[in-house]
């Protein structure tokens, strides 16, 4: 749902009450007492979509190992990773809930209501937690010297194995909530670390560094500035 469409179901609940009470006389048995609005339900379906995703982190495979019918050698069998399907999905749920996180926040800048996106789904971290573990379980199991059977899937899901993909969220304009902002930076730490293991041995692993001179940048600059 738009972040206004819930607005709305109030609107049309409360607009269906009043003609049912201005027709009450002609009709004595209708009770309309135990009516609640629609947005008072206890029910939130986006809390079985985050907790879904969040699963997706214990999720373990790899593509299967076959024999080389040519040359006799155990090899990586070709074709798509068994986690590509979930990442894509995955990353379909993180670009609607950005777009609805963005117009919420449009929406707040305009009545000025002061109110932030914390009380709001989290559904986008739970998608960003959960893109991340997967892009590290799909570069970690797959073979780089084996060919690759999906590479329209290579190509569109490359970016979010990358910490750029996740600073670029981080550093989005307007600002995004805590809650995302804060699976960012967790997804940001967890890349840079994974990407020492792909390196050469010659190569010192600096991935820890790296996101902690992110954090330094971001957390202590701003705190300058506001000093200033």
């Amino acid at each position: 749902m738009f972040p206004d469409e819930e607005l709305m179901v109030e609107k049309t609940f409360m607009q269906m009450r009043a003609e049912a009470s201005s027709d009450r006389e002609d009709k004595d048995n209708y009770d309309t007492t135990d009516l609640r609005p629609a947005p008072s339900l206890n029910y939130v379906s986006s809390m079985l979509i985050a907790d879904g995703l969040l699963a997706l982190c214990c999720v373990n495979a790899s593509p299967a190992i076959i024999t080389d019918p040519a040359t006799g050698k155990v090899v990586q069998a070709s074709g798509r990773h068994p986690v590509t399907r979930l990442m894509e999905i995955a990353r379909g749920w993180l670009d609607w809930e950005l777009y609805r996180e963005t117009v919420r926040t449009e929406v707040c800048l305009e009545t000025l209501s002061g109110l932030s996106g914390n009380c709001h789904d989290t559904i986008a971290a739970s998608a960003i937690t959960a893109l991340s573990s997967l892009a590290i379980l799909r570069q970690s199991t797959s073979d780089p010297d084996a060919p690759v059977g999906d590479k329209g899937a290579n190509e569109n899901l490359h970016q979010v194995s990358t910490s750029q993909f996740y600073v670029n969220i981080f550093d989005s304009e307007p600002q995004r909530n805590d809650l995302t902002k804060a699976a960012c930076a967790q997804a940001i730490v967890s890349i840079c670390c994974a990407a020492d293991r792909f390196e050469k041995e010659s190569v010192q692993p600096v991935g820890l560094l790296t996101a902690l001179e992110f954090f330094l940048d971001r957390i202590i600059g701003k705190l300058l500035v506001v000093c200033i």
